[in-house]
């Protein structure tokens, strides 16, 4: 009985070692792999020495742009712009003359009064 417990520990001991060869074989094979992986990896990096810049960036964004406070112009009398002086966005303050506006029915009353006037030979339109 002893002969036969020596020769299953043999086995035993056979099956062992060799279930721990093929582990350790395994272990090297992936860990050699993992390398391999990182040094192509690592082959494509490039270095360089690290200095303090200011960084320039671009960022794009979309969305609405509202203004704080808008305000309607309501002109006295009605006619076309003939000069606008100013652009969207520009500020304006209190009596800035902004555009100059052309009306005819105004044009045609004071031609009428100075023809009027110059009749009376009181002044000459020409």
């Amino acid at each position: 009985m002893t002969v036969q417990l020596r020769k299953q520990n043999r086995r035993v001991l056979f099956w062992v070692g060799g279930l721990a060869v093929v582990g350790i074989m395994v272990s090297a094979a992936f860990i050699w792999q993992r390398q391999q992986q990182s040094a192509s990896f690592l082959s494509g990096q490039q270095t360089a020495i690290v200095e303090r810049q200011d960084l320039a960036a671009e960022i794009l964004a979309g969305g609405v742009v509202q203004a704080e406070r808008s305000t309607n112009l309501s002109p006295e009398g009605s006619g076309k712009i003939a000069a606008l002086f100013i652009q969207e966005g520009d500020r304006v303050t209190q009596g800035q003359i902004i555009a100059r506006m052309v009306n005819r029915r105004h044009r045609h009353h004071t031609r009428n009064a100075l023809r009027a006037q110059s009749t009376d030979g009181t002044r000459s339109v020409h």
